[in-house]
């Protein structure tokens, strides 16, 4: 049966094109000539010819047998009969045993490509209704655009390359299995937008498979929505790539880059571990001759499949082995800023620093907002709670960092929630708050004592042993707060909802802990409980 009305008067008979798991485009020539292309066999090699009377060239020490055949040029090429392995020439016995890099894997697919463009170009799209049983049996992913079709045991074809590379599940170990969510953001040198969804792993070494869901990766006939050889990756732990915890990343030497994401913090950690371990096992073959970087003018002429197209995938793993070392090997942030390269910023620095480098025991800045809204706001309706316009507020911040003239009373800062909202914002960034961490759950149990006196007593003791430069700034700052108190007739602002908008602005636990939400009714507490005996806790 013929395709598309078409043939050809050279005896020449083509299958259709197939498609791998890698996505190259593979067509075949069923050559009707199996004459041995070699006069001598390599070392190692014995010939036989099987029972449809093909040649058969054997490996003496792996009993692997392989297959020849000619391209649509008439070269000569040989392929595995598991149908993985091909080569213009028959392998030297100590490397039957070498496994595929990415790089190679990538080399391969490039060539494929740019063979596969010319076969386009000459139309060949025929198939033939008389393939024997015994052509049909041969079976290899041949060199550049060529492919056989595989023995489904009736002479039919019936399985494409990529179910017997990938999918054949009877045949590959599978180590770890799951359901993670997965985000892909990099690939042939190009970012890609993140995505998060959900993958069912398959960890197959030396391949990770990404199914749908787990139907998909139960079922024989089920294809992996992506493939990624481990050999030569990289698994590493990330936290500024994404918002969601237990995250780590995968790099492939393909260029490809996936986050991956378990919500589970001990299923995270067990991924992470197994992936590295196959990582760690895949290492290169001791004494194996790596090919060569540069493509020689032979190679070109020869046709070796991709040796160019691998330069620009080595040059970037190289390229990226020499950042992460400059990396490795670049000042701590804490060493820059003590030779003073680095300075900290008024907007989240430490607080005991600033006013150490300000040489007060109070920021300026606090101080500066305090005067200007004691002076114009304290009548100011809903002083506090309303929010002002973030971006005025964030351009006041910037101008606070590069250490600018400020003029409050100046016309563009009017709006005093445009102030209100900057001075909540210097003490929501603090490095630690202004009760420091050590004290938060002192505090904590100091506001859950019923007697008053009692509660009293322990707030005392732990506000005098607070380092100065907080005693000082909590005084300043809650003598503020009593004044704005002291008008809520007129901008409805009482020491209770004045605690509800600064009890999670001036304290915080270091590590989040217990109910949250309880947190913040202590939070409250502990600030209403100071307005309401300032004057015995703080004498003026």
């Amino acid at each position: 049966m013929l395709l598309n009305n078409r043939s050809y008067s050279h005896g020449v008979t083509y299958i259709p094109y197939c498609q791998t798991v890698t996505h190259v485009r593979l067509g075949v020539k069923l050559p009707g000539v199996n004459s041995p292309p070699q006069n001598v066999l390599p070392h190692g090699w014995r010939e036989e010819t099987d029972d449809h009377g093909d040649q058969v060239y054997i490996n003496e020490l792996t009993n692997d047998k392989w297959h020849s055949s000619q391209d649509s040029s008439g070269k000569v090429y040989y392929y595995s009969e598991n149908g993985i392995d091909t080569a213009w020439e028959l392998p030297e016995t100590d490397s039957m045993h070498r496994s595929h890099t990415d790089s190679d894997l990538v080399r391969e697919d490039n060539w494929r490509r740019n063979r596969t463009g010319e076969r386009d170009g000459r139309t060949h799209s025929m198939i033939a209704s008389n393939v024997s049983p015994a052509t049909a049996r041969k079976s290899a992913t041949l060199p550049g655009n060529l492919s056989g079709p595989l023995d489904n045991g009736s002479g039919g074809i019936q399985r494409s390359l990529s179910d017997l590379a990938v999918h054949d599940r009877d045949n590959i170990p599978t180590e770890k299995q799951g359901t993670v969510n997965k985000a892909k953001i990099f690939e042939n040198g190009k970012k890609i937008k993140k995505n998060w969804c959900t993958s069912y792993l398959v960890l197959s070494p030396p391949h990770l498979l990404f199914y749908k869901d787990q139907k998909s990766a139960n079922v024989k006939s089920g294809y992996p929505e992506m493939s990624l050889h481990l050999k030569g990756s990289l698994v590493e732990w990330t936290k500024d790539k994404s918002s969601k915890k237990y995250v780590f990343q995968l790099s492939t030497l393909g260029g490809v880059e996936i986050l991956i994401q378990c919500d589970n913090a001990m299923v995270s950690q067990q991924w992470y571990e197994c992936l590295n371990t196959v990582v760690n096992r895949l290492t290169p073959v001791p004494g194996r001759r790596q090919p060569s970087l540069n493509l020689s003018d032979e190679d070109e002429e020869e046709g070796i499949p991709g040796r160019s197209d691998s330069g620009k995938y080595d040059r970037q793993a190289r390229t990226g082995g020499k950042l992460k070392r400059l990396l490795s090997r670049r000042p701590r942030k804490e060493m820059l800023e003590k030779k003073g390269i680095i300075q900290d910023r008024v907007f989240g620095s430490h607080l005991v620093q600033l006013c150490e480098k300000e040489k007060s025991y109070v920021p300026k800045f606090v101080i500066m907002c305090i005067a200007c809204i004691d002076k114009r706001g304290l009548q100011v309706d809903g002083i506090y709670r309303v929010s002002g316009n973030m971006s005025q507020i964030q351009k006041l911040r910037v101008m606070v960092d590069q250490e600018q003239l400020i003029n409050l009373n100046d016309p563009k800062w009017d709006d005093i929630h445009i102030v209100t909202g900057c001075l909540k914002l210097f003490f929501r960034e603090l490095k630690e708050p202004l009760f420091p961490f050590k004290f938060f759950d002192k505090f904590v149990a100091a506001i859950k004592m019923r007697e008053r006196k009692q509660k009293l007593k322990a707030f005392k003791g732990l506000i005098n042993v607070l380092p100065k430069s907080n005693y000082e700034t909590m005084r300043v700052l809650f003598y503020h707060l009593q004044r704005v108190a002291q008008y809520e007739s007129y901008n409805r602002m009482s020491a209770q909802s004045i605690a509800i908008v600064f009890g999670p602005t001036l304290l915080w636990p270091e590590i989040e802990t217990g109910n949250i939400a309880i947190n913040m009714v202590y939070q409250n507490q502990i600030v209403e409980f100071i307005l309401l005996e300032l004057n015995n806790i703080f004498p003026e």
